[in-house]
């Protein structure tokens, strides 16, 4: 019985291309992840966690998520300037950050000074991204996302002989790092020639609002998708940290790379139907990606079902006995989140961004909530499964509260 699509041929083609990059991009993961939990333990897995989680959360800070608006502007110098803009504020940041760093590298046992480089790269490579989607350039933007995966994967393999200690951070500071230089090479065209300081505070306070309600909400839903590892290690133990790391990394990097691809192209294809003041394709357009993502979360969940206990032990060694547990408890989670994320850039279309800061809010909550519950009953079981359950049902909920909208046409657009 199959789902019956009822998407267009330019999108289905601008998904596949990103898709089939994505799909790639995971591969290679995937294939050096096997490798690398072979070699390094899940200890060492749980202090790359929470390098990589804090970095994650840094980056949002160093665009103040402008980059979401270089989609937006009709003009390509105003989508160039909003290029500069992030960029410009990235670069700011890389600075204070490594002021501080240098005075107080060690703060809270956190190396500041490489995740701050991380966080700066991280940045990077979204405005650069997002740039490429602007211009429809769908195989560049894929072909960045293969050199993300493959500089990092190589690197972090290959200093596993040099410097096993840190190999899994400082591989991942390689590869970035190549990325960007390539798409900087590949962009360097794109930047302003004679950057207007008029045009460049204009388009900066045209779209300020981006920043003042998607930024704190990105900020919630980046520490609640990046402590978790920092929690779970300092409440029951660095071992399980490692577990929850590996587990979550198996199922929510293809699972981000694929709805955050899907995305990206929906964000653009929904604006033009908000331009085009076409409210009922708007909605078939997000019903119909939605029916794609539950269709193949349905099948890629009954298969780890079936299978989930003998992947982890085979692919990653008896040391990681365990990992599957956490994925069967995480499972409501992933589908409510899979579900609702490639059209959650509807919250910046519709003007709902202070909708979506609210929700992230809740999520937060409700894992500092969960994390207590689990340290009382002293079971990493109970803390994700009270986490996943009720957050997984507030995605659904979330996703069926902008249909309804879409449904009834009450919204005011930013376009």
């Amino acid at each position: 019985m199959g789902l019956k699509y009822n998407l267009n041929r330019k999108l289905l083609q601008k998904i596949g291309i990103i898709f089939s990059g994505s799909l790639l991009s995971q591969a290679i993961l995937f294939l050096a992840t096997i490798v690398l939990a072979r070699l390094y333990t899940p200890e060492q897995f749980g202090d790359f966690a929470i390098f990589l989680g804090w970095a994650n959360v840094l980056a949002l800070l160093f665009t103040g998520r402008y980059e979401l608006a270089i989609i937006l502007p009709q003009s390509d110098l105003d989508a160039r300037h909003l290029f500069l803009a992030s960029a410009g504020l990235a670069h700011l940041f890389l600075i204070l950050g490594a002021a501080v760093g240098l005075i107080w590298n060690n703060l809270a046992g956190l190396n500041l000074l490489p995740v701050t480089l991380a966080a700066y790269l991280l940045a990077l490579l979204s405005v650069f991204q997002y740039s490429l989607i602007r211009e429809s350039r769908f195989s560049a933007y894929s072909f960045s996302r293969i050199t993300f995966a493959t500089g990092i994967a190589a690197f972090q393999l290959g200093l596993f002989y040099v410097n096993p200690e840190n190999g899994l951070t400082n591989g991942y500071l390689f590869g970035a790092g190549l990325t960007i230089l390539c798409l900087a090479l590949f962009l360097k065209n794109r930047f302003p020639s004679l950057p207007s300081f008029y045009v460049l505070r204009k388009v900066m306070s045209k779209y300020f609002s981006i920043t003042k309600w998607s930024l704190p909400g990105s900020l919630f839903n980046a520490l609640t998708n990046n402590i978790q590892p920092f929690l779970i290690g300092f409440v029951f133990s660095s071992r399980e940290a490692g577990l929850f790391f590996l587990a979550y990394r198996l199922v929510g990097t293809p699972l981000t790379l694929i709805t955050n691809s899907v995305s990206q192209v929906f964000f653009k294809e929904a604006a033009a139907c908000i331009q085009d003041g076409s409210p009922e394709k708007l909605r078939k357009l997000t019903r119909n990606i939605s029916l794609t993502m539950a269709g193949l979360l349905g099948i890629s969940f009954s298969l780890f079902f079936l299978l989930g206990d003998t992947i982890f032990i085979r692919l990653f060694g008896k040391k990681w006995t365990g990992g599957s547990l956490i994925v069967f408890w995480l499972i409501p989670y992933f589908v409510g989140k899979g579900i609702f994320n490639p059209i959650s850039s509807l919250a910046e279309a519709l003007n709902k961004t202070k909708l979506e800061m609210l929700f992230s809010i809740f999520v937060f909550l409700m894992l500092v909530s969960a994390i207590f519950l689990g340290y009382y009953c002293q079971s990493i079981k109970v803390f994700l499964l009270v986490f996943s359950c009720v957050t997984g049902l507030g995605y659904l909920a979330l996703w069926l509260l902008y249909y309804q909208i879409l449904k009834q046409g009450k919204y005011e657009a930013r376009l």
